[in-house]
Parts: structure tokens; sequence; C-alpha cells
């Protein structure tokens, strides 16, 4: 149960399809304060508990805000030519990943004192630093730089890892720029583990990018102990291991598919299911909330991830956002429906092969670079973008092994709770379902949040809006808490959650845990208190 501006929302009992409500306790969260960004954009934020600041993205720079009131208190003005990606704070020190609007360029990382704003040095990064983090120990800045082509795919730089780390201070820091190339060698064979690694690249012989130049690191969890980090490398459904210390990707992991048709656990080498209902809503005009098994599998395609331990293991947790490739010259996405008139060619035992022109499953968007798991070029899996769910997965030394997935439980949820917003878009959210055909409530990012001494996963929903709650304190048999809806008022709605940041009570002047929403459809920012309710 969620409660917001003392609203209640109450779950009712599971059925087939699903998750069963937590009979431990109830999230209650209340609405604190909501900030709305000038220049109405609003993605990251990081908070420094020195100061008290919150400092946020948006469309011309950093906006600095005081965390218990949510008033706006100053502002970092974009240098020329970049623009802000990501914020990250530690030990009174504020670090900026700022893009170059030339995707020719590389970016670069400022360093900021977050009392004074005063600028203490500069470091490189590499091509589009899309996300930067200190590691928990702070002596360290990680960047993962994705490395996007350009429009008409004539460039397409490599995705990296960039670790700057001190000197005597900031200002003598040192950057070093981890490449993929070590596995260019390797690319048949990853591409048969399931990595996917295809965008076009005429100058190669196989008209295919190098490994290097097609990993695209989009987001970074650092364990613990500061020792090891993985990154989701999303078009490519899969994550890399970085050895920190050794400033080495050591493995990368393809994370397979996931099957729509099952029902309960079951797993192959490339398939892989849920432990929850697998169905989910094909269609934008099968007259609404229609969850059902179907054919079809998924790409995970990971945007946040964060990571704790459990019993002396590290466990990963993803949002599965899914991304197709949309670029001038390439442009992934198709209709099944629209397969025959593509010249694309199905295989035999393809389970979906009879069903393309059906009216619903017709409707799906699908990739026409992935499921073809035999390498004979054609189609044996109708495959899409994206698995409607969070998962946890768990590291060994030679796997991720998926050992939860939250299943259509984000679907399901909305409708039982918020059917006006079920499979909307948060950029047209009078329009229910109609992002049933893509990628449905599409969760965006993941945090990590620590109450009464238990792990509770917090994951937003990009297009439906809100935030999912779960708790992962038992990784392999994870619970539902509730669901966070976005403001009811449609002038007040805070739309396409991205940023997630959790500060705990002992960390903020409020003495309460706070979980901070960024919204980028919204350009808005909000505040939440966080307890639990413990059943007697």
């Amino acid at each position: 149960m969620i409660t917001l501006s003392k609203v209640c929302f109450i779950a009712v009992c599971a059925t087939q399809f699903l998750l069963p409500k937590s009979q431990a306790s109830d999230l209650v969260a209340e609405l604190g304060w909501r900030y709305a960004a000038p220049s109405e954009s609003c993605e990251i934020a990081a908070h420094c508990s020195e100061t008290h600041k919150l400092f946020v993205t948006t469309g011309v720079g950093i906006d600095v805000v005081d965390v218990s009131t949510g008033q706006q208190t100053g502002s970092i003005e974009h240098p020329a030519g970049y623009h802000p990606t990501s914020v990250t704070c530690s030990g009174g020190m504020l670090a900026v990943a700022w893009a170059a609007d030339d995707k020719h360029e590389k970016g670069i990382i400022t360093i900021y004192d977050s009392n004074q704003l005063v600028e203490l040095a500069t470091s490189s990064a590499g091509f589009l630093p899309d996300m930067v983090t200190f590691t928990p120990d702070g002596k360290s800045l990680l960047v993962a730089n994705e490395g996007e082509p350009n429009d008409d795919y004539s460039f397409d730089p490599e995705g990296s890892v960039t670790i700057i780390t001190p000197g005597d201070d900031w200002q003598d820091a040192s950057a070093r720029e981890v490449r993929f190339t070590k596995f260019d060698s390797q690319k048949k064979q990853l591409i048969a583990d399931g990595v996917r690694v295809f965008g076009p690249n005429q100058g190669n012989d196989d008209g295919i990018a190098s490994v290097a130049q097609d990993l695209e690191p989009e987001y970074i969890a650092v364990s613990a102990d500061s020792k090891k980090a993985w990154i989701t490398l999303q078009e490519n459904n899969a994550i890399a291991e970085l050895d920190i210390e050794h400033a080495e990707i050591t493995t990368i992991y393809p994370l397979g598919l996931k099957d729509f048709r099952v029902r309960g656990n079951n797993s192959v080498t490339r398939l892989v299911s849920a432990s929850a209902g697998t169905g989910l809503d094909v269609s934008d005009q099968d007259g609404g909330v229609r969850i059902r098994h179907w054919p079809v599998a998924g790409l995970f395609q990971p945007d946040g991830i964060a990571t704790f331990e459990h019993k002396d293991e590290s466990y990963l947790v993803t949002a599965n956002e899914g991304d197709p490739r949309y670029y001038a010259n390439f442009c992934e996405p198709i209709l099944i429906g629209s397969i025959a008139d593509n010249g694309i060619l199905v295989d035999r035992n393809n389970p979906a092969r009879h069903l393309t022109n059906h009216p619903d499953l017709a409707r799906l968007e699908i990739s026409r670079s992935a499921g073809d798991l035999d390498g004979d070029g054609d189609l044996d899996e109708f495959v899409c973008f994206g698995t409607r769910s969070f998962s946890i997965w768990r590291r060994t030394p030679d796997e991720l092994e998926l050992v939860f997935d939250s299943g259509n439980g984000f679907e399901q949820t909305v409708a039982r709770e918020a059917p006006h917003l079920f499979n909307v878009d948060s950029y047209l959210p009078s329009v229910p379902d109609n992002r049933s055909t893509t990628r449905g409530p599409e969760p965006e990012n993941v945090t990590l949040i620590s109450l009464d001494r238990r792990h509770i996963a917090a994951i937003s929903l990009e297009r439906t809006g809100g935030v999912m709650f779960y708790d992962v304190s038992n990784p392999r048999s994870p619970s539902f808490l509730g669901y966070l809806q976005p403001n009811a008022e449609p002038e007040l709605r805070d739309r396409a959650p991205e940023g997630l940041l959790f500060i705990p009570a002992s960390q903020n002047p409020l003495h309460k845990p706070l979980l901070v929403v960024c919204n980028e459809g919204s350009g808005t920012m909000t505040a939440h208190t966080l307890s639990l309710n413990v059943a007697e």
C-alpha cells in the first residue's frame, strides 16, 4: 500500500498473473515538496549531505535546490558547446558530466566545491559521458561514455568507461579511459553468446561495427567495497564488469531473452523466463487491458542498475527499459504485421510464424536485428524491446544468474490500481494503452532504499509514470510493496520519471528517509518521505 497526500491505494488479492501483496508491511510515501525547473527539464539529481543541497541536471545547466524546502538556491551554467547529462556528490565534492553538443567531440567532467560552487578541476571523458558516479569510498569517479553514433551512422565512436582518480587533490586528478578493444577479436563468439553487436559499419569486412564501437555503456553500479563496477550495455542487451583497481573490463555478460509464453519458472540456454506471470499487452487497438501470453520473446536491455550484497554474494537489480536504435540510415524496429512487406525471412519453426497477421500481435514492435538464434539469416523468434519488468541477477564466476523477474507485475498493478494510466505515453497521458505496442510502462531506473534493515527496490516507470516498490531483502523471493502514482491533477502531474535518489534520514535535515524523483517530461522534481507500516 502506498499513501500519498492521504490517498490510500489498496492491492487486491492475487490472480494468476498478479504479484502477491506483501503480508509483512506496507510502504507509506508522503509528498514533501515539488520543484518545477525553470528550464522545464529535470533528469538526474545528486545530494550533498555536507551542505544539504540537491543538484539536478536541466536543459541549461545545473539547478541547486534546498533539500528541506525544495526551493532553488543557485545554479551552474553549462560550458559553451556542452550540456549536462549526470551529477554525483561525495565528501563535499560535486562532479558534473558534460556531453559535447557535437557528437564528434569528447565530453568532460567538471568537479566543483559543492558549497561555494567553485570549479576545482576539469577532466577529460569519452564520447557522450552519460552517467557519472563516485565510488562508495569517494576515491574515484566512474563515467559511462555511451559513444552513440551520429544520425547517418557515418561516425560511430567507441563506448568506454573513464576512471578519474585524484592525486594530492582533485586538481591533480588523472583520467584513464577503459576501452573495449580487447573484445574486438572475440566478436563472433560474443554474438554467438547473445551479446548484441549489430550496428552498421561499411569500413569493416562484415559490414558490422567492431565490438568497441557497438557497445554503448549506459549506467553504472559499484560494489560496496569500491573494487568492482557493473555497467549496463542497453542496446547490446548485456552487462560489463569492471575491475576498478586494474582499470580493466573483465567480462561481458549476455542477458538472453525473456519468454512471454511461459507460466512460472523455466529456463534454457538463451531463452529465460520470469518467476511471475510473463504475459504482456501487445496492442493499442484491442479494447483496453488485454495481458496475455504470446509466442514472442523480449530483450532485457536494462537502463538503470543497482547492486547489493546478500549472504556474501553480489546481486544486481536492473530496470529493463528496452531501447531500439532509431537512426536515419539504420532503423531497427518494425511491426510484426510489416515483416512480409519488408522481405524479412521467418524460420518455419518460429512459434509465431502463423500469427503475423493477427489483429493484435501484428501491432507489436519487434527488432529486425534480433531473433536469429541459429545465425542462418531468418527470425527464429520475434523479439521485442525490453521486458516491462525489473530483474535480480546473482553474480557467479561465469555468468549472471537470473534469480527473479517481476513478470508482468507492473502492467497488472497499474491496470488494477490506476487503469487510466495503463500503458499511457508520458507525453500523451490522457490516452491509455497507446504504449502497449512498444515497451509498455517502460521501467527506466532503479535505486535501493534501506528501511528498517530491509532492502527495498524503487523502480521508476518512464511512460506510465510513478514508482514501484518491492522488498528485495530476499533476492530470490521479493515481495511487492506498492505503487506510488503520479499526482492526479493533470496540470501538476509528474511525467516521465528519470532519475531516482534515496537520501537516508541520517543524511538530511528533515531526519526522514527521502526519495527524490526527477521527472523529465514535466520538468519537476518531487521529494517523498518514506516509512514502513509493520504489521503486528
